[in-house]
């Protein structure tokens, strides 16, 4: 059947729901792995001797539900008198004996071991919240031999809410990809940036230099001089003429026209280098 719709009242048994279909249904929200509240949750510790403890707490495996009530012991396989080997506490999700329960996955023995790999098909799904080294001759496992991986999403993972998260690494393995393959195309484009910017501003710098040469500028300080000299003479902007023959008043209009100008020239170059950044 192509299309599935759910939950809806049954209607003398038209509908009928299994437990693998409410399990679909949380795990389109709910993701695989320990709670993490409290830090101790599904914590593996050691005993002194060949057991570890699985404290209290709960999982989720492929929208099945775990709860360990109470501290549970686990019992580790004695140690080889030669070679070593690495154990996992696991928790299996056994869909045919349709349960879930934590058990001590036995490594192969080797002189440099590595833990064995989880079962993840039709049958069962599991997740490793620790790896044991049980190294040559040992009679108890220290907690020092513990490896805690229950933040690792590759084997176990964090419930962190119920919505599933983005796979971070997932996330940065590909954003780094993309700029690994596109890095050629990116130093292009800042170096055509910076190209373009500084001739936006060598055009700019020419306008504001034209404004304040020094030609205008010494010739705008020897206007303001020679009306200082006059002030107190009772001319007027009319009738105190400039070296040229102009009235003090047309030279100013005609400054302040000038200004204006450049003025506006400035801007414009201004808002050319805020478009391009």
């Amino acid at each position: 059947m192509a299309e599935k719709s759910s939950f809806f009242t049954s209607l003398n048994g038209d509908r009928k729901y299994k437990s693998s279909d409410f399990a679909e249904y949380f795990s389109t929200f709910i993701g695989n792995g320990v709670f993490p509240n409290p830090s101790t949750n599904l914590l593996v510790t050691a005993n002194g001797d060949m057991t570890i403890n699985l404290s209290p707490g709960y999982a989720w495996i492929n929208g099945y539900m775990y709860h360990n009530t109470d501290n549970l012991t686990l019992t580790v396989e004695y140690a080889d008198s030669a070679l070593k080997r690495i154990d996992r506490v696991v928790l299996r999700c056994d869909f045919i004996n349709r349960e879930i329960r934590a058990y001590v996955k036995k490594g192969i023995f080797a002189s440099n071991p590595i833990a064995p790999d989880l079962e993840r098909g039709v049958n069962a799904y599991e997740l490793s919240i620790s790896d044991i080294l049980v190294e040559n001759g040992i009679i108890s496992i220290q907690q020092s031999k513990i490896t805690d991986t229950r933040l690792d999403e590759s084997v176990c993972g964090i419930v962190t809410q119920t919505v599933k998260e983005i796979e971070t690494s997932e996330l940065y393995r590909k954003l780094q990809g993309y700029i690994d393959e596109r890095g050629q195309d990116v130093q292009y484009w800042m170096e055509t940036a910076i190209t373009q910017w500084e001739i936006d501003f060598n055009t700019w710098f020419e306008t504001i230099k034209d404004i304040l040469s020094g030609d205008v500028a010494g010739e705008l300080a020897n206007r303001i001089l020679e009306l200082e000299n006059k002030v107190g003479s009772g001319l007027t902007a009319d009738n105190i003429l400039m070296p040229d023959g102009s009235s003090v008043k047309t030279s100013i209009l005609s400054l302040q026209s000038e200004l204006g100008t450049n003025r506006e020239s400035l801007i414009t170059s201004c808002n050319q280098i805020i478009d391009l950044l």
